[in-house]
């Protein structure tokens, strides 16, 4: 017998203001519980009575969100790394304030001292922009800042995006600019124009030049001597509140250029610093703040039971949400062939999704020994196997459901389902987008509560007589 839990949507949001949380919480879902047999498919068909093949998608869920405290950004077991890095601010009233700072290597190659003893023309800190990490209003100016890191970013140790190694407290380098990430720019290099890819070139300050023209020339010969002067750079969104940049660090257009000419020439040479090393790829680290103070999120995590009618999934080191199953364990005697879970994004009428668009892909993770929210076995399995992570679903799809066109995820849990059942790990699944630290989107569902679009399991099973 499968016990069904059926939830009333609370009036959880019925008006929402900008200028001032107007967030109604009323009707708190009342739980109830009937038995319901579950359907089975073609159970006349089968000589073997041993063997019912049995459907169901009322197992009851019980959801939650939970407030992680960082998230890696560097794994030294996997040389894994963030896939973009971002940089900038969010307001969101849903998810409130959200902040991305970039910290990277910085490499030279062999010949980088050829520029000491010549006119410096400028040097440009050059971000190859990354669109799936543009996020926000992207309509106002921004500042962006540079700063020198002054500690070693180690391969040796994971990174996670609480981190914030020391910086110099004095920028150098900084520009004030309208985002462009779709046009490409124009330069002149070596006395030529040439059109290069959209990215946000920042001028290095004179005082950096001046400490650059101070090393000795051995300091851009060696990467050793190199690193004592440069162990990296920093850079920061200092002005603007709600607009978010993704950047391409890997990209061949990223990196530190030095345009300089000798005395006697006025066609200019240069010299390119990249962020990435051709044996062991660089550090790209992204600190992520969040703060919820004031805004829909915090109302849900100070109110629990608010998840059986909408949840909030948030990308960088934002908000999963954890589903507890305890009715799987009361259907007896089963094997389980398939199962997927099901989210319905919700459809409210102040969610601005103009400026927030949602999370293109979710993924299920677990709970780790170490306290870490990580892909669940269905996901490794997937990549592991494929090495792409399609097969495991969990796209946002338009779907005609009861007759509307509504927007869907669904994916693959089987072997995490199969595992609950078995006792083998904790009656928990987390929800949460993939690649989870490279995104900045985020994503309001239907809670399991909601009358026409609950979020569901779908479980197809064998009974074992």
């Amino acid at each position: 017998m499968i016990r069904k839990h059926v939830h009333r949507l609370p009036t959880v949001f019925s008006r929402f203001s900008i200028g001032g949380v107007l967030f109604l919480c009323c009707g708190i879902a009342i739980l109830s519980t009937h038995c319901t047999r579950p359907e089975l498919i073609g159970a006349d068909l089968l000589e073997d009575e041993a063997s019912v093949i049995g459907f169901t998608d009322t197992i009851s869920l019980y959801c939650s969100h939970t407030a992680e405290t960082s998230v890696f950004t560097f794994k030294e077991e996997t040389g894994r790394e963030t896939a973009r890095n971002m940089i900038g601010k969010l307001d969101d009233p849903f998810f409130g304030k959200s902040e991305a700072e970039m910290y990277s290597e910085v490499f030279l190659f062999s010949g980088s001292s050829m520029f000491l003893g010549s006119e410096i023309d400028s040097v440009i800190l050059s971000l190859r922009y990354d669109t799936l990490g543009l996020y926000g209003d992207l309509t106002q100016p921004v500042r962006f800042e540079a700063f020198m890191i002054e500690e070693e970013l180690f391969k040796e140790s994971d990174i996670r995006s609480d981190f914030a190694p020391m910086v110099g407290m004095q920028n150098v380098g900084w520009l004030d600019f309208m985002p462009h990430p779709h046009d490409s720019l124009t330069i002149i290099s070596r006395g030529d124009t040439a059109r290069i890819p959209p990215a946000v070139r920042i001028p290095m300050t004179p005082e950096f030049i001046a400490s650059m023209l101070a090393q000795d020339s051995s300091t851009f010969e060696s990467a050793d001597s190199f690193r004592l002067w440069m162990k990296g750079l920093s850079v920061k969104m200092t002005q603007g509140t709600n607009t978010m940049l993704g950047f391409d660090l890997r990209n061949v257009w990223s990196g530190i250029t030095i345009y300089y000419h000798a005395q006697d020439d006025t066609t200019n040479s240069e010299v390119f610093f990249k962020f990435i090393d051709p044996l062991s790829a660089g550090i790209h680290h992204s600190r992520f703040i969040h703060d919820y103070t004031g805004s829909v999120a915090e109302t849900f995590l100070q109110n629990p039971e608010l998840a059986d009618s909408l949840l909030l999934v948030q990308g960088m080191s934002g908000l999963n949400v954890r589903i507890a199953i305890p009715g799987l364990r009361n259907l007896d005697n089963i094997l389980i062939n398939k199962a997927e879970i099901e989210f319905f994004a919700a459809e409210l009428p102040e969610d601005s999704l103009g400026l927030y668009p949602r999370v293109g892909r979710l993924v299920t993770g677990a709970r780790s020994e170490e306290g870490d929210v990580e892909y669940s076995e269905d996901v490794n399995t997937v990549l592991r196997l494929f090495n792409s992570i399609v097969p495991f679903g969990g796209e946002l799809t338009t779907v005609d459901s009861t007759g509307a066109m509504v927007k869907r995820y669904r994916m693959n849990i089987t072997a995490s389902l199969q595992d609950v059942y078995k006792g083998i790990t904790e009656d928990e699944i987390y929800v949460l987008p993939f690649l989870k630290a490279s995104v900045p989107n985020r994503v309001i569902l239907y809670g399991p509560g909601h009358p026409t679009y609950p979020a569901r399991i779908r479980l197809t099973y064998t009974v074992v007589q």
